[in-house]
Order: structure tokens, then sequence, then C-alpha cells
């Protein structure tokens, strides 16, 4: 892992978006209307670092979610490209998206729905690591309390 002190220029880029574009087509009112294109994302664009994060805000409607789930291979772009840790992800097979997914993944904006008020956040942190089999149960359980002690919360 690449210290944050290290000057963007030299880190890592992790995740780049290029042109991003999203259109859905709108039902007719009848067989002769011409059909209405609703353009959810057009032309996105970003880069992101190792060590950067990144916060999509706008009003509702603006295509925050969707370029989320372009970017996650959840719905297929109209147009553009991802590439994530260079490799271009644009029609990954399912197996593949499922690997990938292990590195990234979407945090959704409702405070309400992000946690579960009936888990512990021990176990909400170690949940991923769990589905995606990620290490031994030890070396999972160590993790989470690693993370744990780097924000400053307690062990379970």
């Amino acid at each position: 892992m690449v210290p944050l002190d290290t000057p963007p220029a030299e880190r890592a880029e992790i995740l780049s978006v290029e042109g991003l574009v999203r259109h859905f087509r709108k039902r007719r009112a009848h067989p002769f209307a011409e059909p209405e294109v609703i353009r959810a994302v057009d032309g996105v664009s970003f880069d992101l670092r190792e060590g950067e994060t990144l916060g999509i805000v706008g009003e509702s409607g603006c295509g925050k979610t969707t370029t989320g789930r372009l970017v996650l291979g959840i719905d297929e772009p109209t147009a553009g490209t991802v590439r994530f840790d260079r490799q271009n992800v644009n029609g990954l097979s399912p197996s593949d998206w499922r690997d990938l997914r292990r590195d990234m993944q979407m945090i959704f904006q409702d405070p309400m729905g992000a946690l579960d008020p009936r888990m512990t956040v021990a176990a909400q942190i170690g949940e991923p690591l769990d589905i995606h089999g990620i290490g031994t149960k030890e070396e999972r359980e160590a993790a989470v309390l690693e993370m744990l002690e780097a924000v400053g919360l307690p062990e379970p």
C-alpha cells in the first residue's frame, strides 16, 4: 500500500470512468408515439487513485445511484468505459463480477439503511469478509479488530 503522503500523480489509478452514459427508453403512450429517452447518466468521467475517496453528491434523480450501479456492473452502460485496476470491466461474466466485487462496493445514501440495528458493528464489518471467504476465521476476526481499532471503536 502506498503511503497517503505520496503525491497523487505517483499513486496507482484504481478506478477510471470515461464517458459513462446510461439512457432508458420510456414506454410509448401509444404505438405511433415517438419513443422518449431518459438520460439518467450522460457523459460522466472521473479517475480515482489509491488512498482517495470519492463521494457523488447531487439532487434526487440526478443519476448518482445509476452511476454507482454502472460502475459495479449491476446495469449495463449505453456507452463509455469503466476500468478497475486497469482492467476494462465492461462485459465481464457474472463470476468475474463476483470476484471483482470483493474489492469494490457502493455505500447507499440512506443512513437508516446503512447499518443493521440487529447486528453489532463488528459483525457488520466482518460480514463481507465471511461472504467472500477472505482468510481464515481467525484472520477475519483479527482484521475486524484491526479495523475497529483504526477508527477508535472498542473491541466487542
